[in-house]
């Protein structure tokens, strides 16, 4: 059971180095391995419980690897058999994050009243006795959906709230799961919300913060951040600056992550770098992007 564990800590951290594109079939083999021994092993109870958090976790993880490659039939599938592994040993924390996955999945797909509602859900169920970093991740996430539909008012009190949260969270309480939960990715959620606002200034302000503290780790969080980080500053009238953050995020994704939602964030940045085009600058960099990650 330690290695079935150590198994799948291992693959959250590929995933966070590498991105989803690579991983999503074996985590699927992950996830039947485990299935097979819950389904034809014989183990005590304590192990069976052990053994369902972790289809959950690797069910919750090739859900997300799927969404982070573009093949999102997938990612609801897996997220809903992660759904039923959690519920069969009644982990209310883990069931949080899964459902805070299915609200991002939600808004980055412009289902938007699904995402709030999902958000909703999981801010409800974190409020029943779950560690402070659990209800600051679900707060936060909420901040985030009801950002992508123009609430202002409540996007901002949600965040705020997840700050509060964060700030009540102790060494030793929080799941291993939560282990990414920090001040750097709440930072990171106010300058999304923000962007998505299209508070460009502060957005930049919070992402390019969050993008420093990482320094060299999570490079395709830190990809799909220059993203916006490129478009908002574009949209402030700093070409050179957006030009040289997007450059940033090229590389990013060329050397070290296979991500379509990445690549995603960069193309929208492309797309309003056009109107640009007579623009030396904006040529160079069009150039270097076809080369690095292929033209379309």
């Amino acid at each position: 059971m330690d290695q079935i564990d150590q198994l799948i800590a291992t693959r959250r951290q590929m995933d966070d180095e590498h991105g989803g594109g690579a991983l999503v079939d074996a985590l699927h083999a992950d996830l039947q391995y485990i299935a097979s021994i819950l389904k034809h092993g014989s183990y005590r109870e304590q192990v069976g419980r052990r053994l369902y958090a972790a289809a959950a976790e690797a069910a919750r993880l090739a859900g997300w690897a799927a969404f982070d490659s573009g093949r999102h039939a997938a990612a609801q599938q897996y997220y809903l058999v992660a759904l039923r592994s959690v519920a069969a040993i009644g982990d209310r924390p883990m069931g949080v994050n899964i459902i805070g996955f299915m609200g991002i999945q939600a808004y980055s797909t412009g289902r938007l009243q699904d995402a709030t509602q999902l958000m909703d859900v999981a801010t409800a169920e974190a409020s029943k006795q779950t560690p402070p970093i659990v209800q600051s991740m679900a707060w936060a996430r909420a901040g985030r959906a009801y950002a992508k539909v123009g609430d202002s008012r409540t996007a901002k009190a949600a965040l705020n709230k997840a700050g509060h949260f964060l700030n009540k969270a102790k060494d030793g309480d929080s799941p291993a799961w939560a282990y990414w939960v920090d001040e750097t990715r709440i930072a990171a959620q106010v300058g999304r919300a923000l962007f998505d606002l299209g508070d460009d200034t502060a957005a930049e302000r919070e992402l390019l913060a969050a993008v420093e503290a990482c320094g060299d780790h999570y490079p395709r969080d830190r990809a799909t951040w220059l993203g916006r980080v490129a478009t908002a500053q574009l949209r402030q009238g700093h070409l050179d600056d957006g030009c040289m953050s997007g450059r940033q995020a090229v590389d990013l994704l060329a050397d070290h992550v296979d991500s379509a939602r990445g690549v995603g964030f960069l193309r929208i940045f492309q797309q309003e770098l056009a109107a640009h085009g007579s623009s030396a600058t904006a040529q160079e960099f069009l150039e270097y992007a076809g080369i690095r990650l292929g033209a379309e």
